[in-house]
């Protein structure tokens, strides 16, 4: 499996190629991470099927992943062969569980044509062949709600109440993004180990840092750095 874990993540903390911040409260993990090359086309999936080897943790991201063992060649005389990849783990997902695409089972990998209305998924496409995009993040789905036949196209609600419209032939996988047990931080070491720095009150900052900044308080709403409103309602449309 060594063709699967690699060492290329580049630390950036937090910064552009000229060294500005765009990322605040970013960087200072002294942890070196191995990265797990995650299948989000499903290139390896094969019509024989696979079966799940393992469940295993991954540093870089939220969410469990399992080991896929898929078969590629299987003939009475000849020997099975196989190949390895890693996917996001689903919901239910255990050592032994067989993925069959050709199924409209929990772990396929179908269009969204091929779905049944009302169906929770994950792992979605926005475009076909870009891989997965969407509810990649532990326990995250969305729900399929309408299909528009004549425009080619589905209407994908997610999470946050958002309504997507994305083409029938993108694909998403059935089911939820499992969720690991989440373990409560002990202490503030464990957040610096894991790459995230203190935030500062805005009014803790000198003037030319902070529009809150200065020891002159008060006279305005709460607002970020940029001078944006943070308790303003909601702008964002529903559906998109």
């Amino acid at each position: 499996m060594k063709n699967l874990i690699f060492n290329w993540k580049k630390k950036t903390a937090g910064r552009n190629s000229s060294g500005s911040i765009t990322a605040f409260h970013r960087g200072g993990s002294p942890l070196r991470r191995n990265f797990r090359k995650i299948d989000m086309k499903r290139l390896s999936d094969t019509n024989s099927g696979g079966i799940i080897e393992t469940i295993e943790y991954d540093p870089n991201r939220s969410a469990n992943i399992a080991r896929i063992r898929w078969v590629t060649c299987y003939t009475p005389k000849e020997e099975t062969s196989y190949r390895f990849s890693y996917i996001i783990a689903f919901e239910g997902a255990k050592k032994g569980y067989k993925i069959n695409n050709n199924n409209t089972t929990i772990g396929s990998w179908k269009p969204l044509q091929d779905i049944p209305i009302g169906t929770r998924i994950y792992n979605i496409e926005t475009n076909f062949g870009e891989g997965a995009k969407y509810c990649r993040a532990a326990g995250s789905s969305a729900e399929l709600i309408d299909k528009i036949e004549e425009s080619n196209l589905a209407i994908v609600r997610l999470a946050s109440g958002l309504q997507k419209s994305i083409h029938l032939q993108c694909r998403a996988t059935i089911g939820r993004a499992m969720l690991p047990d989440i373990q409560q931080l002990k202490k503030a070491g464990q957040n610096r180990l894991l790459g995230r720095r203190p935030i500062v009150r805005g009014v803790a900052m000198n003037p030319i840092d902070h529009p809150h900044g200065g020891r002159t308080k008060g006279g305005r709403p709460s607002v970020s750095p940029w001078g944006k409103l943070t308790k303003s309602p909601r702008k964002k449309k529903k559906i998109k």
